[in-house]
């Protein structure tokens, strides 16, 4: 912009002073920072405020000298240095209205600024009082949910990678975008229950909200028997599906469904493949049961678990599953009919995987 030329001008003219005081000082600070900038917070704009001062003074110092050295030279240049740099001042201010007039209104800033968390927020106060439990994917943005919602039995939830919702009953489940929820949790919720949606810039989504009922938990995949783990969740279904994505290696999307009682302590869902010849790819997701003095009765809550799929010439591998508690420990699985292995890994089923390959 015009000011950054004026700065230029500035630094030439400390720069060719620098025994004047102001001008000494400026450089110092200019250099000093910039080194304390570049050794420490690379990248950091944050840490480019410490430049404020400078930033505003070279500017008007550019101007101060051009104006001077046109009074020297007469009466008619130094009306010409007064119009360039009040039509430069004008440039710049009406340039920096319409770049403030973009960014306030760009769907990047609506994000950075958790517009969609404010906007759920604002739903969630509008919906009816009718007292059912709200179900609420927090993200990373937690606090701040809790600071602005309304005081409301909630049950917040931030692993993109969990959908909690109650085992019976109708409750509502609000999604914003920023929670990061993926499609294949997503998917089964649908549109048959969905309440609303709400809009960001450009008519993008910021959220939706669904009732969760009965419909809703009659399309999750079930599986019969269900594998009981001892003093704690349930799993009751599971579902697989090749991952669509660019990994280097071919990998498997793996849904479950566990019955969870409340206020129990967090646990992570494993998952292993293993191949003929004994190779194994092991990976898991952290769930969090819901708080007992919130949720009243059991939930069903869908755990997503990515995992790389062995390479195998056949390309089959038996799938097992574990839980692991808080404490390190592994739940022994039971139930009717359920193979285990290593005391701790029940088989789920034998697959063979069919997706795309790297």
């Amino acid at each position: 912009s015009d000011l950054a030329l004026w700065a230029a001008v500035g630094l030439v003219v400390a720069a060719r002073r620098p025994l004047d005081p102001v001008h000494a000082g400026v450089l110092i600070w200019l250099a000093g920072f910039l080194i304390v900038i570049v050794a420490i917070a690379p990248g950091n704009h944050a840490q480019m405020l410490a430049l404020t001062p400078v930033l505003f003074f070279l500017p008007i110092r550019g101007m101060q000298e051009v104006l001077s050295i046109a009074r020297a030279r007469g009466r008619d240049t130094a009306r010409l240095a007064i119009v360039i740099i009040a039509l430069s001042l004008l440039g710049s201010a009406t340039w920096s209205m319409v770049t403030t007039i973009q960014w306030t209104s760009a769907e990047a800033t609506y994000h950075a600024f958790n517009g969609d968390i404010r906007d759920a927020v604002v739903a969630l106060d509008d919906l009816p009082n009718d007292n059912l439990m709200v179900y609420f994917a927090t993200g990373e943005n937690g606090r701040i949910v809790r600071y602005l919602a309304p005081d409301r039995p909630r049950r917040d939830f931030e692993n993109p990678d969990t959908l909690p919702m109650p085992a019976a009953g109708p409750a509502y489940l609000i999604v914003p975008v920023s929670s990061g929820m993926p499609a294949p949790l997503r998917y089964y919720l649908g549109d048959e229950t969905l309440v609303t949606t709400g809009s960001g810039p450009r008519n993008s989504e910021s959220f939706a909200i669904w009732l969760i009922d009965e419909r809703i938990r009659e399309g999750l995949p079930y599986a019969v028997p269900g594998i009981f783990f001892e003093g704690g969740p349930t799993l009751i279904g599971f579902e697989v599906a090749p991952l669509i994505d660019s990994l280097p290696e071919p990998a498997i999307d793996v849904v479950l469904v566990y019955r969870v009682a409340p206020g129990g302590d967090p646990y992570t869902a494993i998952l292993r493949l293993v191949e003929p010849a004994g190779e194994e790819e092991v990976a898991g997701t952290l769930v969090r049961p819901g708080p007992g003095h919130v949720v009243a009765s059991q939930e069903l809550i869908l755990v997503r678990v990515i995992l790389p799929f062995p390479d195998t010439p056949d390309m089959v591998a038996d799938l097992h599953t574990a839980i692991r508690g808080s404490d390190g420990e592994y739940l022994r699985p039971y139930g009717a009919n359920v193979i285990v292995y290593d005391d701790v890994f029940a088989l789920l089923n034998a697959i063979g995987y069919i997706g795309p390959q790297p």
